[in-house]
């Protein structure tokens, strides 16, 4: 897709930019990862960054076996999330706690949970809120990404923590919170 667009002559969007390091990461293609993060950099200038674009991105921060390289692309991401002013939404956060996770950061993972709690708490104080779209709130994504951050750093009662915690916002849990927890 990304090919046939250059070879034509349009320049791809952010759209276009989604769905291909979507699909390197389901293929674990890490050159052309590489490849795609350095043209979207190349192109930041006039891309539209959503929050599906951001997530995809800060997701991919967790897929190369270097650990080092993983954590260079998180910091040029957050960069330029501060570059461009963009604020945290739901996706955001949900993809930076679940790559800190992976990356094994607890306390960054853990730091973030506790900005949503915080947040949600505002937001359910707040009168007269009608529009609850864009509103941060706990998910099961969220405690998802917590649960692989206590994986990592070998925190099982504190994972059984979060697992109480979920239920106890009736937060239903997903298969995919059910399978990290039982790993």
């Amino acid at each position: 897709l990304y090919q046939i667009e250059k070879e034509k002559g349009l320049e791809p969007d952010q759209h276009t930019f989604d769905i291909i390091l979507n699909a390197c990461v389901k293929a674990d293609d890490l050159s052309n990862t590489t490849t795609i993060l350095e043209e979207i950099y190349k192109l930041s200038h006039r891309l539209h960054f959503d929050s599906t674009l951001l997530s995809s991105l800060i997701k991919v921060c967790s897929t190369n076996p270097d650990r080092k390289i993983n954590l260079q692309r998180l910091e040029r991401i957050l960069e330029l999330l501060r570059e461009k002013n963009i604020s945290y939404d739901q996706k955001i956060y949900e993809a930076l706690i679940t790559t800190y996770g992976k990356l094994g950061m607890f306390d960054k993972a853990v730091g973030l949970y506790e900005e949503v709690v915080e947040k949600s708490r505002n937001q359910e104080s707040s009168e007269g809120v009608e529009d609850k779209k864009g509103a941060i709130k706990l998910s099961v994504r969220i405690y998802t990404g917590l649960i692989v951050a206590c994986r990592k750093a070998k925190q099982h009662q504190r994972a059984m923590e979060f697992f109480e915690d979920l239920l106890n916002r009736r937060i239903i849990p997903d298969l995919t919170f059910l399978n990290t927890l039982f790993e």
